[in-house]
């Protein structure tokens, strides 16, 4: 979800090329050092190992520190007296990175400990919900898949609107008192051997919603991945990813086949959902995983400043446990590239046993903000899934939600919201999912829409019926 368009009195004057250039000279720079002594560190075992990757670590963070001291960021020149949502006073603001506090070196540190300290079993994967999906068949060549998940939703607050979700929001089933179009994908993919790509082609109400936000969403309406990857043979395999990628936050997915429930949580509306750049992903041992990303920006293909983004990933798997903890620094508001957002996910799965997993979710998020506090929100989330039947693959999920946002960050209005969400899945077919949902949601504001208008009622409770047909 990428922040909404700045005021016409915001203007942007460009940082010159000179100092950019110097900056990713560094940049390049601390990432050689941060690569190489992880790829060395690998190679050898004991202290050895922790010599490597902490002179790796150590030239990281120099460097990395070093280039954003230098480099001007670009300078916002703010005109007029109060506007709305604020008191801002006449003048400009322009500063270099090392004079505004700590916080970027530490980003830097955080940055590095992906791949100095971690180790892992798989190849840019996090721990995933269990899906009744048949996995793909393996093998050479190019993979040709796709869906079509259609829904119908009954909604009795009958909204005006014909809007089941918040503005902004409803990536599934977001139209009500009808039959509709969630999405349908052509999935053509190539695994990097040692070179890939990979292109996600989609239609549907659940595209438009998500590409609302882009600075231009009919270029990318019909787009959720496009990139292209590489896999370097070193230790167990470095692979790097760029281009138009699902994000590496959050528990739930984009499709919906993939997720214990039908519709997505507020923690999954309100963080991204895909993001372009480059990710480098590697894999040391048979437990821990890292990525490593340098995106434009909070789910945008385009990027709205002038500025660069970063996000990590640390995930550990073993047995019945699996933890990821996922991280996203970067500037974020439009033509504004000194107010960097911070944010912490961390994700937890438990197999209780054969026939129960649970699965639980913690968001942490803050948005700098010119001449105000900083925006700060939370949330945190519950899953229980059992399965009712082996023979006819018959799930029962619950979902409980709490989403704390009174700045209004990332959400379209002060609010915190509870909901809950219970599904019945099964598969007649290996091909066929079939989902029986109901939903209940409350805001402490204003935030469902009624049979008056949109945004006129506090709580909402919705009924859907999902069907997706895979091959």
């Amino acid at each position: 979800m990428a922040a909404g368009p700045q005021p016409s009195h915001v203007r942007r004057h460009r940082t010159p090329p000179r100092s950019l250039a110097a900056f990713f000279r560094l940049v390049t720079t601390s990432l050689l050092f941060l690569c190489g002594g992880a790829l060395v560190a690998v190679s050898f075992e004991g202290a050895l190992r922790l010599v490597f990757g902490v002179a790796g670590f150590a030239g990281y963070v120099l460097f990395f520190a070093r280039a954003l001291r230098e480099l001007v960021l670009p300078r916002v020149l703010i005109e007029g007296g109060p506007r709305p949502g604020g008191e801002v006073q006449k003048g400009s603001f322009p500063r270099k990175t090392g004079e505004a506090d700590g916080n970027h070196v530490l980003a830097a540190a955080v940055l590095a400990a992906v791949f100095t300290l971690v180790e892992s079993p798989s190849l840019a994967q996090e721990p995933a919900p269990e899906t009744t999906t048949a996995p793909s068949p393996a093998g050479p060549g190019v993979q040709l898949h796709g869906f079509v998940d259609v829904y119908a939703a009954w909604n009795p607050n009958q909204p005006s609107d014909r809007d089941s979700f918040q503005p902004g929001t409803g990536t599934t089933a977001q139209k009500a008192n009808e039959f509709g179009l969630n999405l349908s994908a052509l999935d053509l993919s190539l695994d990097a051997n040692p070179v890939g790509f990979h292109v996600v082609g989609v239609a549907g109400t659940g595209t438009d919603v998500v590409h609302a936000s882009e600075l231009h969403p009919n270029n990318v309406r019909y787009v959720y991945q496009a990139s292209v990857s590489y896999r370097l043979r070193v230790g167990r395999g470095v692979l790097f990813e760029l281009g138009i990628q699902p994000s590496h936050i959050g528990y739930e997915g984009f499709f919906s086949k993939d997720n214990w429930n039908y519709t997505r949580g507020w923690m999954g509306e309100f963080s991204p959902y895909y993001q372009t750049g480059l990710k480098v992903a590697t894999s040391f041992d048979d437990h821990w995983s890292g990525q490593l990303w340098l995106l434009n920006g909070w789910q945008s293909v385009e990027d709205n400043n002038g500025g660069k983004s970063f996000g990590t990933q640390v995930a550990y798997a073993k047995d019945a446990l699996g933890v990821t903890v996922n991280t996203f620094f970067g500037p974020e508001l439009n033509d504004d590239s000194s107010h960097w957002r911070s944010f912490v996910d961390f994700v937890g799965t438990l197999k209780i046993s054969s026939n129960v997993l649970l699965a639980t979710s913690l968001d942490l998020g803050e948005q700098r903000r010119p001449a105000l506090p900083p925006a700060r929100w939370e949330g945190v989330s519950l899953w229980v899934r059992t399965l009712l039947s082996s023979s006819s693959s018959s799930f029962l999920s619950l979902r409980a939600e709490v989403f704390h946002d009174p700045d209004a960050a990332v959400s379209p209005l002060p609010q915190t919201l509870f909901g809950t969400t219970l599904t019945f899945e099964t598969r007649p077919h290996p091909q066929l999912v079939l989902k029986l949902e109901g939903r209940y949601d409350r805001s402490t504001a204003d935030g469902f829409g009624g049979p008056y208008g949109p945004l006129t009622k506090r709580d909402q409770l919705l009924f859907v019926l999902g069907a997706v047909a895979t091959f």
